[in-house]
C-alpha cells in the first residue's frame, strides 16, 4: 500500500472518514440561508450562535483527532503461545488499556480506519501449541512472524511510531531475547510485563535514547548485579543470569556436564534485589547485564552459552544490546533441563 502524504491523511480523517461532517456542514449552510432570507428574529440569531458553537466544537474535535493520529502513534504487538485466538484477542484489549494508561493514546479504532489496518489481524501473532524447547525448528518461524507483523502494521503508518510489545506463553524469555536481537536498535519499542493479574506494566522503555543500554558500565560494584568470574575465560564460555528469585546456576552447570561441556567455564551473575525489581525503568539493570556480556567477550569468549533466568522485558533488552552478530547460544528451560533453541547470529533481522 502506497503511503499517503501528511496533508492527504489529514483530509481523509477530517472529511472522508466521518461523513456526518458533511451533514452538519450542509445543515449549517441551510440555516445561514434561512436566516438571511427571513426576518432576523432573536430566536434565529440565538439558534445560529448555538449551532455555530456546536460546529466549532465538532471541528476542534476533528482537528484534535487528526493531529493526534498524525503525531506519535502507539502500536500494540501481541505474541501469545499455548492459547487460541480468542485469548490472544483478550490480551490485545489488555494491551490497548495498558498503552492508554501509560501514554494517553486511545485512538486505536481511528488509527485502523485511517490507515486501513486491523490490529487483530495484523498486530497479533499466536499459536495454540506451546513452544517446545526440545524442538529448535519451532523458534525461528515465530521470530519471523512477529517481525512480519510489526512491519505489516508499521509500514502503513506515517510519522513517528512506538511499538508496545506484549508476550505471553511458555518459553517467552528465550523468545524475547531472540526478538530483541532481531528488532535491534532501529524500531522504538516499549516492553510491558504482566503485573497483578491481567494488568500490564511498561518496564523497559526503548522509545528514546535506545543505545544507552549498550553503554558499558565499568564499575567495581554494580547496583543491581553480583558477578562471580571463573579463574579464566575460554573461547567457549557459559553465562548464567539469575535475575529472578530462584537461581538457575546449578541447572546450568548440570546441563553443561551432561553435554560433555564440563570444562566450559561459567560466569555466574546473581541479582541484588531478591528477584523483585520494583523500579519503573529496567534499562539500568539491562545495561549492567550487557556490560558483563561485553566483558566476557572482551576477556576472550567467542562462543557464549547463555542461560536466561529473568523476566521477559529484561531478556528483550539484553537481546537488543547483544544484537545478532556473535555466536550466542540461547537455552530454554522445560521444567527439568535446558535445551538449545537458537543462536543469535543465525537470526535474520527483517526490521
Amino acid at each position: 500500500m502506497k503511503r499517503k502524504s501528511r496533508l492527504r491523511a489529514f483530509l481523509d480523517l477530517a472529511f472522508k472518514k466521518d461523513t456526518s461532517f458533511f451533514f452538519l456542514l450542509a445543515s449549517f449552510v441551510t440555516f445561514i440561508v434561512s436566516v438571511a432570507i427571513s426576518n432576523r428574529s432573536p430566536e434565529n440569531i440565538t439558534g445560529l450562535c448555538i449551532f455555530a458553537a456546536g460546529l466549532a466544537f465538532y471541528g476542534y474535535r476533528i482537528v484534535s483527532d487528526a493531529l493526534n493520529l498524525l503525531g506519535e502513534k502507539h502500536i500494540p504487538i501481541v505474541v501469545v503461545t499455548g492459547k487460541d485466538f480468542r485469548y490472544a484477542r483478550g490480551v490485545l484489549e489488555e494491551a490497548k488499556d495498558a498503552i492508554s494508561a501509560s501514554t494517553g493514546f486511545k485512538e486505536f479504532k481511528k488509527l485502523e480506519d485511517l490507515y486501513q489496518i486491523s490490529l487483530e489481524q495484523d498486530g497479533v501473532v499466536f499459536q495454540e501449541q506451546d513452544l517446545n524447547p526440545s524442538d529448535p525448528n519451532q523458534w525461528n518461524p515465530i521470530l519471523q512472524k512477529v517481525q512480519e507483523a510489526a512491519r505489516r502494521v508499521g509500514d502503513r503508518l506515517q510519522g513517528k511510531k512506538v511499538y508496545h510489545l506484549f508476550i505471553f506463553g511458555w518459553g517467552i524469555t528465550a523468545l524475547a531475547a531472540g526478538l530483541g536481537a532481531a528488532f535491534g536498535t532501529k524500531p522504538r519499542v516499549i516492553v510491558h510485563q504482566p503485573s497483578e493479574g491481567t494488568n500490564w506494566k511498561p518496564v523497559l522503555d526503548l522509545s528514546h535514547d535506545i543505545r544507552r543500554i549498550k553503554e558499558v558500565v565499568e564499575l567495581k560494584e554494580y547496583k543491581y548485579l553480583d558477578c562471580k568470574w571463573p579463574v579464566k575465560i575460554e573461547a567457549e564460555t557459559g553465562l548464567v543470569f539469575n535475575m529472578a528469585s530462584k537461581s538457575a546456576t546449578n541447572d546450568a552447570k548440570q546441563y553443561l556436564q551432561q553435554k560433555q561441556l564440563a570444562n566450559v567455564p561459567l560466569v555466574e551473575v546473581d541479582n541484588k534485589y531478591q528477584g523483585n525489581l520494583k523500579e519503573d525503568d529496567w534499562s539500568p539493570a539491562v545495561q549492567e547485564m550487557f556490560s558483563i556480556y561485553f566483558l566476557t567477550r572482551k576477556k576472550g569468549a567467542s562462543k557464549i552459552h547463555l542461560f536466561l533466568n529473568m523476566p521477559t522485558a529484561m531478556a528483550y533488552g539484553l537481546g537488543v544490546a547483544m544484537g545478532n552478530y556473535n555466536e550466542v547460544i540461547i537455552y530454554c528451560w522445560d521444567g527439568k533441563t535446558y535445551h538449545q533453541v537458537f543462536a543469535l547470529n543465525q537470526i535474520k533481522s527483517l526490521m
